[in-house]
């Protein structure tokens, strides 16, 4: 399903939404040559759902059409973005087995059998991967502390505020001026 089209109202607050099959729409072929066009996956579905936005707030369903002009393959819906999550059971036992230093192909493949099946689970080895490239990349390496505070004390105008967005990961590292702060923090008293 794709976001076909939408409308807005007058505060910008949505009041109709229209969601249409991925394969709708007449394929253009953007070739020049047209003995050899590429291959694309449009073939005018006009499946679709149609909902609006009642007086009370609540969502009304307008229209609904089901018929696809395609064949649907279930099996592959696995492989979508949306479908694929990892739990935090599966985090920490990712994360305690690379600190271990087994590999990443090693600890899918034990999981997938705990599941009975590659069909049995919920994300992929690539899933995997990307979620162990982003635990390092949050980790402090050997020496990162030092450097940073020797960083510091070279340059005392500078300070360090950390602000979590969430309590684990998303860091965000924000350096401002300590005059900038200082500033800031005299005009909130004035005023």
């Amino acid at each position: 399903m794709k976001k076909r089209s939408l409308k807005k109202g007058d505060c910008g607050e949505l009041k109709y939404v229209t969601l249409s099959c991925s394969r709708s729409g007449i394929p253009q072929s953007t070739t020049s040559n047209v003995l050899n066009p590429y291959p694309s996956i449009k073939c005018n579905c006009k499946a679709q759902l149609r909902v609006g936005i009642c007086l009370d707030g609540s969502w009304k369903v307008n229209l609904v059409k089901l018929d696809h002009n395609h064949g649907l393959n279930l099996d592959n819906a696995r492989y979508f973005r949306m479908n694929r999550a990892i739990s935090s059971y599966m985090k920490r036992k990712i994360e305690a087995n690379d600190r271990a230093r087994i590999r990443v192909n090693k600890n899918y493949n034990s999981m997938v059998v705990k599941a009975r099946g590659h069909e049995n689970m919920p994300f992929m080895e690539n899933d995997c991967r990307n979620y162990i490239n982003k635990v390092r990349k949050l980790q402090l390496g050997e020496g990162d502390v030092t450097a940073r505070c020797a960083s510091q004390e070279h340059n005392k105008e500078y300070i360090l505020r950390k602000t979590m967005k969430t309590p684990i990961h998303n860091k965000e590292m924000q350096i401002t001026k300590a005059r900038q702060i200082e500033t800031i923090e005299q005009t909130r008293m004035e005023i």
